[in-house]
């Protein structure tokens, strides 16, 4: 018996993940986006593996886990998969933070206290963990995807329906545009605001999470990525270049090594945002979105899960 065809709806990490598994899998695979992964939000994430800003977290340390272990060897060539395995800290400013992710990475270590942090750090967990440049990670999964098969079609879908005439089943991993194709879907923003400068080599990932934002420093190959906010319901792209000299400036204060080095880039973007990830299957179509700030580092688990709905 041959396999359905699949048509996925969305050209960003989830979609082209879902694709990806999907072709492997043996199904005949249409992708479907109006965009190039350049003009996606995915190209814009800072994208060190670590699940935030979204839920639930039983299911992100899942997926986390699956799609930790399938970055790691993809670390062996950084310059073609866009992905790095680094040390990092992130330190908060509470006694009691959470720390459910720690479940789903490699060798974390936890420390009490400030561990030679910002001023006001009250705990740390220091980890590898994969950081990945989407500028060089999309383009990646792009010529992987051809490679098993995958079609490409450029051009907006305006409808679930529509979708269904071109193939068996739909994969909608439409993010944030999932509202205009499903009624009452629970999408909404969360804007973040980065700026990018060189990268003067030798830094590892950093965050900091207190009260006022969150900051957090993520190398990619050429620049370190700086950010960011985590704001509900925003919805301007318009950078903010006082919140970007406060980034810069607290972004110093983790990496001093940061200090001199020019600006090369900024930008906002709109995290899909949901009260919880939805992946599910009804009828012929699998609803895989609303994965807020953890798109890359549940990806390939979610990916899995979108193939094993698909063999029903």
């Amino acid at each position: 018996m041959s396999l359905p065809s699949v048509v996925v709806i969305g050209g960003g990490v989830i979609g082209r993940t879902s694709a990806l598994a999907l072709a492997r899998q043996g199904h005949r695979v249409t992708l479907v986006s109006k965009d190039d992964p350049a003009d996606t939000t995915s190209i814009l994430a800072g994208a060190v593996w670590m699940p935030v800003y979204a839920e639930p977290m039983d299911k992100l340390v899942a997926w986390g886990r699956a799609t930790f272990d399938r970055l790691v060897p993809l670390a062996t060539d950084p310059q073609a998969t866009g992905v790095q395995l680094l040390r990092g800290t992130v330190w908060y400013a509470v006694d009691e933070p959470d720390l459910r992710w720690i479940e789903g990475a490699g060798d974390v270590e936890i420390v009490a206290g400030r561990a030679g942090g910002p001023a006001g750090a009250k705990r740390a967990a220091t980890a590898t963990l994969p950081c990945i440049d989407m500028s060089r990670h999309l383009p990646w999964l792009q010529k992987q995807g051809a490679a098993a098969g995958v079609v490409e079609e450029r051009r907006a879908v305006s409808s679930v329906d529509e979708a269904a005439a071109l193939a068996d089943l739909v994969v909608l991993a439409t993010g944030l545009e999932t509202g205009a194709l499903v009624p009452g879907s629970g999408m909404y923003p969360i804007q973040g605001q980065t700026v990018r400068v060189a990268n003067p080599g030798g830094i590892g990932w950093a965050s900091y999470e207190d009260a006022e934002v969150t900051t957090y420093v993520i190398p990619r190959i050429d620049e370190i990525i700086i950010g960011g906010t985590h704001v509900v319901g925003a919805t301007s792209l318009e950078p903010d270049p006082a919140l970007e000299a406060t980034l810069l400036e607290r972004a110093i204060a983790l990496k001093p090594q940061l200090a001199g080095s020019p600006v090369t880039s900024r930008a906002v973007g709109l995290r899909p945002g949901r009260d919880a990830v939805r992946l599910e299957r009804i009828g012929d179509v699998i609803h895989n979105y609303g994965h807020g700030g953890s798109g890359v580092t549940v990806a390939y688990g979610c990916a899995d899960e979108v193939a094993a709905l698909a063999r029903g």
